[in-house]
């Protein structure tokens, strides 16, 4: 038996999406039970959390994380704003700034106290309040199970992210036709750090023979939302139906300022959509394969966006060879079966090794243990 704690999956977020896409893949291989909304905890079968950056939805999960510790799969590996939520609902902001002031001298094995507060926030190790009491952690990117493994953690596993929407045969046209704007999108939950305040200034004034438009799809914060308000920017809300709406842009733009080092399922939408995709070189993004996306260097300038958005406008040949090339890579590596056969190795390896588990494996479950799967990761 699995419980398995995540957003629930009638909700907006990419998470409870997370969850949809692995349901019958997961039902295949388990009983399972999905668990949200809730700080009940089951001690019979094995307990599986979902932990994300959004305390509303995630909190009740962190909190029976902590008191029946079982496999945490981490969808950030900062979890910032979950903790600074946190700390700040059941103190207050001073209190905050000093425990997490003190805490980084610890950390960071200094005493140098002159910096700004964000600066030592984003450093922060806040996912140890997350996973002192794990038994296993499953992250999404090499960059994270590194920050893990150098940080004392010995039982990371790191598999691919699966994308949680539908592969549909998608025929784009080549070129881009001057007649109309080019449709530049930003989707999934849009922040300060999502690039559309620098996009705006960037795109109006770049001189060259091409009109754009900025699109946005997903959910906005509150300082985005007050932001494009009289700017000529195309706010289509939360949709349901996401890749009606890619197939009819031109170009992604899937920057972050400042990553914070996640997987990105917006870059799975993209390849399985044919939509050329900017994205910056930093972080966990060094991992995406060079010839499926456009990249930008990390000090990137207003001359260099203008020379790559040239760049593939002016080059459809090799626009497809990139969107080609990122939808094999997501059909070899990132679909919901590939994610559940290689959680069930980690899965088998836990339960095997672990006599608290083994009385609550029915025979047909321990006969599937044994079977060699096709996909399985080193642990």
């Amino acid at each position: 038996m699995l419980n398995w704690y995540s957003p629930n999956i009638e909700s907006k977020s990419a998470i409870a999406q997370f969850t949809g896409a692995l349901k019958p893949e997961l039902e295949e291989k388990f009983h399972v039970r999905f668990l949200s909304n809730t700080f009940l905890n089951y001690n019979l079968g094995i307990n599986i959390y979902n932990l994300g950056n959004n305390f509303d939805e995630h909190n009740n999960i962190w909190y029976c994380s902590i008191n029946n510790p079982g496999i945490i799969i981490l969808h950030d590996i900062h979890l910032k704003d979950f903790f600074r939520k946190a700390f700040i609902l059941n103190s207050n902001q001073s209190f905050y700034k000093y425990f997490i002031s003190e805490c980084w001298k610890f950390h960071s094995n200094t005493d140098q106290l002159i910096r700004k507060f964000h600066e030592i926030e984003d450093e922060f190790p806040f996912y140890e309040f997350a996973l002192f009491k794990s038994k296993h952690v499953i992250v999404h990117s090499t960059y994270a199970k590194n920050i893990l493994l150098k940080n004392g953690f010995q039982n990371v596993s790191c598999l691919n992210l699966p994308f949680t929407g539908a592969l549909n045969n998608i025929i784009r046209s080549k070129l881009i036709s001057k007649k109309r704007p080019v449709r530049l999108v930003i989707f999934g939950y849009i922040g300060e750090n999502r690039f559309v305040r620098e996009l705006y200034d960037l795109i109006y004034n770049l001189d060259i023979s091409y009109n754009f438009e900025i699109h946005l799809v997903g959910t906005l914060s509150k300082e985005i939302d007050n932001f494009i308000k009289d700017r000529n920017i195309i706010y289509h809300g939360y949709v349901n139906d996401l890749n009606s709406i890619l197939q009819k842009m031109d170009i992604a733009i899937n920057i972050r300022l400042p990553s914070v080092g996640e997987s990105s399922l917006s870059l799975l939408f993209c390849w399985a959509n044919k939509l050329p995709c900017i994205v910056m070189k930093t972080k966990a993004y060094k991992e995406i394969p060079e010839n499926s996306v456009f990249f930008l260097d990390n000090n990137f300038t207003k001359k260099d966006f203008r020379k790559l958005l040239v760049f593939i406008l002016e080059n459809p040949n090799e626009v497809s060879i990139r969107i080609e090339k990122g939808l094999l890579n997501l059909q070899q590596k990132h679909l919901p079966k590939h994610y559940v056969n290689a959680f069930f190795s980690i899965i088998s390896k836990n339960i095997i090794f672990s006599s608290n588990y083994k009385k609550y494996i029915n025979e047909l479950m321990i006969r599937d243990l044994q079977k060699v799967h096709k996909y399985t990761i080193e642990i």
